[in-house]
């Protein structure tokens, strides 16, 4: 018996519940689902038997299903916007975006004060093609909480896409001041520096990079390119055979190094 059984069997006994937890741990998500119906039955009010319930429809491609069994808990806790994030997950599985985004708005209202619906609307919007639209949720979210440094570059990201990279920088550097050891950030900053032509700048950034993990050969081959751009034909080559040296699979960095060598130009430009 796996541990999550074993401590749900202690806590809840021999009941439905229990037995959906074993059979959760064991893969077995119809058996969990009908355990968890007859748990539900048992205790109309039980949130954590109905919160189960919609991880499982939803795991099982129930969509409505789980969007019921989480509409069960939004209506026992109407303070929580977990329940309501939840069902804008399973409307995007369903590639129903409007109602995905309704679903997320009303979870900041729902809890105007805490970070995650924000972040949640805000990410979605961008992924959405509206950066713009995500700036303000975005920002409403590192204002409740600035511990999530990937909320710091999805509103980066979203200046940049929506063309204000004098905003983007700021919000790297901001998020990096709080966040300084973010590669993440880091890296989305080094690539913002590549987009203004600012070579000499981005390579400073990859290079302190790698003097934190030398063995990384994506960090070798964005300094070479950027060594490239700058015209250092004898150290981007340098670079590049430091990729193939480190990587596990070389392959693919001897096919970039050998494009290089052969047409003198950066066969492609950093990734962030």
């Amino acid at each position: 018996m796996g541990i999550l059984a074993f401590v749900a069997l202690s806590a809840c006994g021999a009941g439905p519940k229990g037995l959906a937890y074993r059979a959760l741990d064991e893969g077995a998500y119809g058996t969990a689902r009908s355990a968890l119906v007859e748990a539900t039955r048992e205790d109309p009010d039980d949130r954590e038997a109905w919160w189960l319930l919609g991880v499982v429809e939803k795991r099982l491609g129930a969509y409505a299903g789980a969007r019921a069994a989480f509409g069960r808990v939004a209506a026992l806790a109407p303070e929580d916007p977990a329940p309501r994030i939840q069902i804008g997950f399973t409307w995007e599985l369903e590639r129903n975006y409007g109602e995905a985004e309704a679903s997320y708005r009303l979870a900041t209202r729902i809890a105007p004060d805490r970070a995650y619906p924000f972040r949640v609307l805000g990410a979605r919007l961008v992924r959405w093609g509206d950066a713009q639209g995500a700036i303000s949720p975005l920002e409403r979210a590192v204002s409740l909480d600035d511990s999530d440094a990937e909320t710091w570059n999805t509103l980066a990201l979203a200046h940049h896409v929506a063309g204000d990279d004098a905003s983007a920088a700021r919000v790297f550097e901001r998020g990096l001041k709080r966040h300084p050891g973010s590669r993440r950030l880091a890296l989305g900053r080094a690539a913002l520096d590549v987009h203004a032509g600012k070579f000499a700048d981005a390579l400073a950034r990859y290079r302190a990079l790698l003097a934190v993990d030398a063995d990384d050969p994506d960090l070798h081959v964005a300094c070479a390119i950027t060594l490239a751009e700058l015209g250092r034909r004898g150290e981007a080559i340098a670079e590049f055979e430091a990729a193939v040296r480190v990587a596990n699979e070389p392959a693919a960095y001897e096919a970039r190094l050998r494009a290089y060598r052969e047409g003198g130009e950066s066969p492609t430009t950093p990734a962030e």
